[in-house]
């Protein structure tokens, strides 16, 4: 039985506010039968966006559950994570392996699939530009 909640919830900033249904999904099977069943959904991370929280008041789904690293490539830098994996615990774990995301948030309370739905920045924008610049698309 796939969980379910409601509650309200808000961007890292408490605005905007909503009452929301909640779902937390464990497997892969368990998304799918969500996006087959509620038409209008929106997954959800840690919730620490300013402006551009994840709610949906009919199906908001919590993917706190999906935060596994699949692979890492040591010659090449490359992380295939799921999508709920929190910043701090890819910086944990790979900056002991010298090993550190070119691009940042001001938050490493963020997930990865946050930071790949708003296409993060740091502080260095100018120069390593957005988050997005440093996705592999094709594992090359």
């Amino acid at each position: 039985m796939l969980n379910q909640t409601k509650k309200n919830l808000s961007g890292w900033s408490g605005f905007p506010n909503k009452q929301a249904n909640i779902f937390f999904p464990s497997t892969l099977k368990e998304i799918i039968e969500l996006i087959k069943n509620k038409p209008n959904l929106i997954a959800r991370g840690n919730g620490r966006s300013y402006g551009d929280s994840s709610i949906n008041e009919n199906c908001t789904i919590d993917m706190k559950n999906f935060n596994k690293f699949k692979s890492f490539d040591p010659n090449r830098g490359i992380l295939i994570a799921e999508a709920g994996v929190i910043l701090e615990d890819i910086i944990k774990t790979f900056l002991p392996k010298s090993w550190f995301p070119y691009v940042t948030p001001g938050s490493k309370f963020v997930t990865l699939g946050g930071m790949v739905a708003c296409d993060v920045h740091g502080k260095n924008h100018h120069k390593e530009g957005s988050f997005s610049n440093y996705i592999d698309d094709n594992n090359n």
